[in-house]
C-alpha cells in the first residue's frame, strides 16, 4: 500500500549537496512507490537555497521544478493552511515558516512529514508524524 508524504525543504537540498550519505538516503526513500508531497513554500525556500549556496541559474531550477512537477505533488499554500501554522506555532511554539511546513503535510493529507529540522517521532495536531530519515 503507497503512502503520501510530505518532504521538508531540508530533505530537497541534499538531492544536490555534497552531503554524499545524506544524498543516498534521501535518494533511496524516494525509490519507494509511495508518493511525496511538496509545497509551494518548499519550492521557494529550495529555490532560495540552490541560488544562493550552489549558485544554480534560473534555467537550472526552471528544469528542476519541470522534474519535481512530474515526480511530487505540488500542494499549494493557501489561507487555511496559513491559519493552521500559526496554530501549530503557538502550540508546539515552533518557528512560523517550520509550522507552516507542517502544516502543508497536513493539509495535503500526509501521515508523515520528512525533515531533519523538526522534533523527531513527534505528532502534530494527532494528524502528522515528523521523521527524520537520518535517524532510522
Amino acid at each position: 500500500m503507497k503512502g503520501k508524504y510530505f518532504l521538508d525543504t531540508n530533505i530537497l537540498i541534499y538531492l544536490y549537496s555534497t552531503e554524499e550519505k545524506k544524498q543516498k538516503r534521501v535518494l533511496e526513500l524516494l525509490q519507494n512507490e509511495d508518493e511525496f508531497v511538496i509545497s509551494t513554500q518548499v519550492l521557494s525556500e529550495f529555490c532560495n537555497v540552490l541560488k544562493k549556496k550552489f549558485k544554480f541559474t534560473t534555467k537550472q531550477l526552471n528544469l528542476l521544478f519541470q522534474d519535481f512537477e512530474k515526480n511530487f505533488l505540488i500542494h499549494p499554500t493557501d489561507i487555511e493552511q496559513i491559519k493552521t501554522a500559526l496554530t501549530i506555532s503557538d502550540r508546539y511554539k515552533y518557528s512560523f515558516y517550520d509550522a507552516l511546513v507542517i502544516a502543508g503535510a497536513i493539509h495535503s493529507g500526509c501521515t508523515l512529514l520528512f525533515s531533519e529540522d523538526l522534533q523527531h517521532g513527534q505528532t502534530v495536531l494527532n494528524k502528522v508524524k515528523i521523521i527524520n530519515p537520518f535517524r532510522v
